[in-house]
């Protein structure tokens, strides 16, 4: 190539000769200087791809060394949780509220109105959906329809008493609901202490429930004077039942067993025991500590005496009478209890007397009229304890409204309840009286008491003793 340049130089004029030598340097100077750089570009180039590469591969290396950390391989099933959790079946607990039904509870949730009424009908079969109460819980499992993307109910459930609980499942695009018994087992337990103002307070610190502590101070209070007698330092003690499911947890209360106080070292203990006339309190004698009848058997706010015993112009009939008994005037739909422990000896629709109860105590029988309703296990025979629920306030038979007819029988002859203060103490004899040394043994098992400084110290052994 440089032989040929200089041939063609040769053959140019001479003053043209310099001119070229010029030009050609640059050019080959510029080709030159082009051509480093694109060398050095290509190189840079290639080297920054290599780097790149490798920094993803580390990376790569890096990411799948961390996601297999105590793992050797991949596990499809984990694959199949992460998807399930995301999209598969959850569940919510939803509290009923003010104002709430359980269609707008599902509709709350996401579910659409046609799975909401066609799961609120399933249920209705089984249960009154009116009875849901505010604060109650119910457990709600959804999921999405993976074509439609539409929540889906898979199943509801929640626990209408304690002793039941309410099941609704969907399979295949139809709801079954049921309902369902659950066992509870019954247990013992109770408190024991001393006091340091209060009975009620000391009792409810140590963890018994404030109606089991209510019912041990009125049961007591035929033996004790609570206004005066409870010194601080005096000691305590009270069984009562519970009632636990499977898995060990307390769904109800039962009755008051036992209550024991001390008051100045006097023990003073109450059984309640099923007698000849129902459940009551004995002392350790076998003696019944009830003499008297509730004055007035439903809720002492809610009432007013329209009238009393004895002459008076009746409102239906427009002439004077003799009334046999006492009317309490209360809002249609006012519980009833019993005045006494005893049995039932009527429970029925009865002329003008309406809905109508009597009860029979030894000498005595009560009567309770012109109720809305009688509590269905209020049947003839029944024994019932005193403050036991038996109906409801009404206005059937000859009534001008709403109100309780109480009534008292002594010996076959009606007489005025506000002019019994006390019954006699009857005692329980024969098999009654057997049996009760046993009930009292069982009890006696589970409590100490031992003098220790003029006192007497009750102690329950364990906290759970049956």
């Amino acid at each position: 190539m440089l032989e040929s340049l200089q041939k063609i130089l040769k053959q140019l004029p001479q003053h043209l000769t310099a001119r070229y030598i010029v030009s050609a340097c640059s050019l080959l100077l510029a080709s030159s200087l082009a051509f480093h750089e694109y060398y050095k570009s290509s190189v840079f180039d290639e080297e920054a791809a290599q780097e790149e590469v490798a920094e993803g591969m580390e990376a790569e290396e890096v990411a799948a060394e961390k996601s297999n950390e105590g793992s050797v391989s991949p596990n499809p099933s984990q694959c199949v949780k992460a998807v399930e959790e995301n999209d598969g079946p959850k569940d919510q607990v939803l509290v009923v509220g003010k104002g709430d039904t359980l269609h707008s509870l599902l509709i709350s949730v996401g579910v659409g109105k046609t799975q909401a009424t066609m799961a609120v009908d399933a249920i209705k079969k089984v249960y009154n959906v009116k009875q849901l109460k505010i604060g109650q819980g119910i457990k709600v499992t959804v999921a999405k329809d993976p074509v439609s993307d539409e929540k889906l109910i898979n199943s509801i459930e929640w626990r209408s008493t304690p002793e039941q609980e309410i099941i609704l499942q969907q399979t295949g695009g139809t709801f079954v609901a049921k309902k369902n018994k659950i066992e509870l087992k019954r247990c013992i337990e109770g408190v024991a202490g001393k006091i340091k103002g209060s009975f009620y307070k000391a009792a409810v610190q140590q963890g018994a429930p404030s109606n089991i502590v209510k019912s041990a101070i009125q049961a007591l209070s035929y033996e004790v004077n609570f206004q005066h007698e409870p010194k601080p330092g005096n000691s305590f003690a009270i069984l009562y039942e519970v009632y636990k499911d499977k898995a060990g947890k307390i769904v109800k209360y039962g009755n008051l067993l036992y209550a024991a106080f001390a008051p100045g070292g006097q023990l003073k203990q109450i059984y309640r025991f099923e007698g000849p006339n129902g459940a009551t309190f004995y002392n350790q004698n076998g003696e019944c500590v009830v003499r008297g009848f509730l004055r007035s058997p439903l809720d002492v706010t809610k009432l007013r005496m329209t009238s009393g015993f004895g002459p008076r112009f009746h409102p239906l009939k427009n002439y004077t009478v003799f009334h046999k008994g006492v009317d309490f005037g209360a809002p249609h739909g006012t519980k009833v209890v019993a005045a006494g422990a005893g049995v039932v000896t009527k429970a029925q629709y009865w002329g003008g007397f309406g809905l109508y109860v009597s009860i029979k105590h030894g000498d005595y029988t009560t009567e309770y009229a012109h109720l809305s309703k009688i509590a269905p296990e209020i049947k003839v025979g029944a024994k019932v304890s005193q403050g036991q629920f038996l109906g409801k306030v009404g206005s059937t038979g000859s009534s001008a409204g709403p109100h309780l007819h109480y009534g008292l029988i002594y010996k076959g002859r009606h007489v005025n309840p506000n002019s019994i203060k006390t019954m006699p103490t009857h005692k329980l004899i024969k098999k009654d009286a057997l049996q009760f040394v046993s009930f009292k043994k069982t009890i006696d098992s589970k409590i100490s008491a031992r003098p220790e400084k003029g006192e007497y110290v009750l102690a329950i052994h364990d906290k759970v003793v049956g």
